[in-house]
C-alpha cells in the first residue's frame, strides 16, 4: 500500500508518496493549513509546503484516502495486549 511520508524542517514540510517497488504514485491529497483546505498535486513528484512554526498542518483532514497510519498499528498492539491481560484476569477470577 502506498504510504505518504513527511520530512519536516523549521520552515517547510516535504510530502512524498512512497510506493513498494519505488514506482511513482501521483495521487493528489487534501491538506488543511490553519483550517484552509487545499489539494496537493503529486504529478511532478514530492510536494514542499512552506510553513511557519505556528502553522497547523492536517493531512487528509476528511480522511478520504485509505492509508496505513502508525496509530492503527499501535492501537492493534494495545488491543492484543489488553485481550491477553483480560484472559489472564479471567483465569485468576475463575480459579479463585
Amino acid at each position: 500500500m502506498p504510504e505518504l511520508k513527511q520530512a519536516r524542517t523549521d520552515s517547510q514540510v516535504t510530502l512524498t508518496w512512497q510506493v513498494p517497488g519505488g514506482g511513482s504514485f501521483p495521487m493528489p491529497i487534501e491538506v488543511a493549513i490553519n483550517d484552509k483546505v487545499q489539494q496537493l498535486d503529486f504529478s511532478k513528484g514530492p510536494v514542499v509546503l512552506k510553513l511557519a512554526k505556528t502553522d497547523r498542518l492536517v493531512i487528509d483532514p476528511q480522511m478520504k484516502v485509505l492509508q496505513q497510519l502508525p496509530l492503527i498499528g499501535h492501537c492493534q498492539e494495545n488491543s492484543e495486549k489488553g485481550q491477553k491481560q483480560a484472559q489472564r484476569l479471567m483465569l485468576v477470577v475463575y480459579s479463585a
